[in-house]
């Protein structure tokens, strides 16, 4: 199937148009390095041809937020959603986005074993973000049981 010019046009329009919102203040955050609870969460993965991640902060509107009850579980790493921590979410806290990062890989690194993949993934990320996550609290998500171990 061959996209006619007016659905080529359209496929375009579309895509500048999600570019255009991923970008823009209602999805990207400025990172806040004033709150000592402001925990940075970097999200990473891998595929055959690329590798990538997402780095969410924590954010209170108020600017600092209130810490957790005595009684929370903190990152509630036996839920279903560890990324959710239920006592932030009860107390305003919103998870926003702070940047995106991804690079492909050259065909050598392509033949990689899925945990060099991973982890590496893991490491361009942190590297990437070194200057805002170094000495700020910061847990790091990936989908390889391997590379988390």
């Amino acid at each position: 199937y061959t996209l006619s010019d007016e659905e080529k046009e359209s496929v375009r329009q579309s895509y500048e148009a999600v570019c255009e919102h991923l970008a823009s203040d209602a999805v990207v955050a400025a990172p806040c390095l004033d709150d000592p609870l402001a925990e940075f969460v970097l999200c990473t993965d891998a595929s055959d041809v690329a590798v990538g991640g997402a780095l969410l902060q924590w954010q209170h509107p108020s600017g600092k937020g209130p810490g957790p009850p005595p009684t929370a579980t903190l990152r509630n790493l036996g839920s279903k959603d560890p990324i959710m921590e239920t006592w932030r979410t009860d107390h305003g806290w919103e998870l926003r986005i702070i940047g995106f990062y991804s690079k492909t890989l050259v065909e050598s690194q392509r033949n990689y074993p899925a945990f060099d993949k991973e982890g590496g993934a893991a490491l361009l990320c942190v590297r990437h973000w070194s200057d805002l996550i170094s000495y700020h609290p910061t847990t790091l998500f990936t989908d390889s049981s391997v590379a988390a171990s």
